[in-house]
């Protein structure tokens, strides 16, 4: 079900729960209603705690770069949102001809994902808190496989340095 045109009078505002770290990208399921749009749209990503918005990031979009019926990604720097994070898709100048929108689930939620980029270091200090919390062995192992599984290419370039690094010391 498709919200309605993105215009000054109907945005889009929705709020997951917290906390969330890192986040850096969100993936929106968009329609264009078969044309091509030119208004302008504004993510405005904010923290919700006690009524109290903090305002994170804000990122201008152009409705002529957003596909139909397809997931459409907005990047921004990483942020880090405590009890709730939230998102606001609003359009001063669009119309109700001339304007995106973002589909919806069954419950009336928008269809989205919010997106981290992991560096490998990071999986190391998640692996490293995992041993002082004394988890058992076997799932410090588990949570070390998801994060490098997770970081394949990160770790391939790791090892090909490694490996390079070796071979330079035995010649």
């Amino acid at each position: 079900i498709p919200l309605g045109p993105i215009t000054p009078i109907n945005s889009l505002d929705y709020c997951v729960d917290g906390p969330m770290r890192d986040i850096n990208k969100i993936e929106l399921f968009t329609a264009t209603y078969r044309r091509l749009n030119t208004n302008t749209n504004t993510l405005t990503v904010y923290s919700l705690l006690n009524g109290q918005k903090d305002i994170l990031t804000t990122q201008i979009f152009s409705s002529q770069n957003v596909p139909d019926n397809q997931y459409y990604a907005i990047n921004f720097p990483p942020i880090t949102a405590g009890a709730k994070l939230c998102f606001q898709i609003s359009s001063k100048d669009g119309t109700d001809d001339n304007a995106i929108t973002v589909w919806m689930n069954r419950f009336n939620d928008p269809v989205f994902s919010l997106k981290t980029t992991l560096p490998f270091y990071k999986a190391l200090d998640y692996i490293r808190m995992a041993n002082r919390m004394d988890l058992p062995y076997w799932l410090v192992v588990v949570i070390s496989w998801l994060f490098l599984l997770a970081n394949t290419a990160m770790l391939a370039v790791v090892i090909m340095g490694v490996l390079k690094y070796r071979w330079d010391k035995i010649r």
